[in-house]
């Protein structure tokens, strides 16, 4: 009986959109592939909470481990809030998530 099949990840172009989405291979006898990896779109409630968190004035690092986000992908969040011009003080609506979310994510 042979060694069980190893598999590795190898990066494909979607039909709907060109988003990279992972495709499982066989790895090539032993030899390890290093692969790019790929970020999770938040959902609103996590947009949302990144948000409030911005508006209470926590750092990056404290909202990346208190929502257990990467701090990069928090990071993108603020850039595109300070980018858009918003104050600390603005009221969070469902338009203003949608916005920013649509920002960093692309549109669907």
């Amino acid at each position: 009986m042979g060694p069980p099949h190893e598999l590795t990840t190898r990066w494909s172009e979607s039909s709907d959109r060109s988003v990279k989405r992972p495709t499982l291979l066989p790895a090539v006898a032993g030899v390890a592939q290093e692969v790019p990896v790929s970020f999770r779109e938040l959902t609103m409630a996590e947009v949302r909470d990144v948000i409030l968190r911005w508006k209470a004035g926590q750092g990056l690092r404290e909202m990346a481990r208190e929502t257990r986000l990467d701090r990069k992908t928090v990071r993108r969040y603020v850039e595109v809030l300070e980018g858009l011009d918003v104050d600390r003080d603005v009221e969070v609506d469902d338009m203003l998530v949608h916005q920013v979310a649509v920002s960093v994510q692309g549109p669907r």
